[in-house]
């Protein structure tokens, strides 16, 4: 049962962990733990305690580039990152009067500013023909995506892609609005869409609508009438390009390259006119025919018998060409008497 004890002649503390915290923020506001490095610039980040301290505390910052700054009653720390990457960095809490050291770290991801050129293998191209585009000169590309400025959606590509497209544009789609201009958006980015850049460039479509009127193109006689009538064929072709050409195939071994050109057939027939317009500065074409019906000259004739008694039968004849009746008219006297008839077609 024996017993003893000691008394410690001064009072001692003990004290509790500091609890480490602290704020990120670039030096224009922005927060996170992934930042853009501006092109041939820096990022600069700054970190500011908000820990909970109940005794005086000194503050280590190691913003993960050396050197490791010592402890200090620094409740914050900045500095500047130019080279992209993975950063840890960590507050270190020590206590004046105890041994009670705690850290608390965050993982910062820098990337660059990434770069690229939007390119078109032609600047000027034909409706209904493809155009390529390119992403060339590309720096820090993680991830991009093509705008053909035809409100149709397209896919995200990333690095495994290839860097060329050939792109159709849909049968029905023409820009009216913009006169066949079209503004072509490259969007690119770093992971996470970190940093985001875009660049542009312009095309133009070039859209041919052939037309031509057969003569008036008001009623059927326009294109359906008789041998030896001249015809005018003029075009109605709507076009944004800048210079056309025509050239006219009337079906008969006949041609022209007037705007609007005259023709005569010289046969009747059923004839086939074709008009095809060209754009000679990009080569762009595009035609349309129309049919001609030339019909032949009609001919009619009368036959009668040479001879005839008084009340007896006699022959009159008549016949058309192509096919035709007519009514015949005129007056028949008696023996020795001059007499005439009228055959008239329809």
């Amino acid at each position: 049962g024996c017993t003893d004890s000691y008394t410690l002649p001064f009072p001692f503390e003990v004290q509790t962990y500091p609890v480490p915290d602290f704020s990120l923020q670039t030096s224009t506001g922005l927060l996170g733990t992934e930042f853009c490095i501006p092109r041939g610039s820096a990022v600069t980040l700054t970190l500011t305690s908000t820990s909970a301290t109940a005794y005086p505390t000194y503050y280590q910052w190691n913003m993960g580039l050396p050197p490791l700054q010592p402890a200090s009653t620094n409740s914050g720390a900045t500095r500047s990152y130019t080279t992209p990457g993975t950063y840890v960095l960590v507050l270190t809490l020590v206590p004046a009067t105890a041994p009670c050291v705690i850290s608390k770290s965050i993982t910062v991801n820098l990337y660059d500013e990434p770069r690229a050129e939007a390119v078109a293998d032609k600047t000027v191209f034909c409706k209904g023909d493809p155009i390529q585009f390119t992403m060339a000169n590309d720096t820090a590309v993680h991830h991009w995506q093509w705008d053909f400025g035809d409100n149709q959606p397209t896919q995200v590509y990333t690095q495994i892609s290839p860097k060329s497209i050939s792109y159709n544009y849909q049968p029905s789609f023409f820009p009216s609005s913009t006169n066949g201009n079209l503004l072509v958006i490259l969007s690119f980015a770093s992971p996470n869409d970190v940093c985001k850049n875009i660049d542009t460039i312009r095309v133009r479509m070039i859209r041919i609508l052939p037309d031509f009127k057969r003569n008036n193109e008001l009623s059927l006689s326009d294109y359906a009438h008789c041998l030896g009538i001249a015809d005018t064929f003029s075009s109605t072709t709507t076009s944004n390009a800048s210079m056309l050409t025509y050239t006219w195939s009337f079906g008969d071994m006949n041609a022209s390259n007037a705007i609007t050109p005259n023709h005569t057939y010289s046969s009747p027939g059923n004839y086939v006119v074709n008009m095809q317009v060209s754009d000679p500065n990009v080569g762009c074409k595009d035609n349309i025919s129309k049919t001609m019906t030339i019909f032949p000259l009609p001919s009619a004739s009368l036959g009668i018998d040479t001879l005839a008694c008084p009340d007896s039968l006699f022959t009159i004849t008549g016949a058309g060409v192509p096919g035709m009746s007519g009514i015949l008219t005129g007056t028949l006297n008696g023996p020795g008497s001059s007499n005439s008839v009228t055959f008239t077609a329809n």
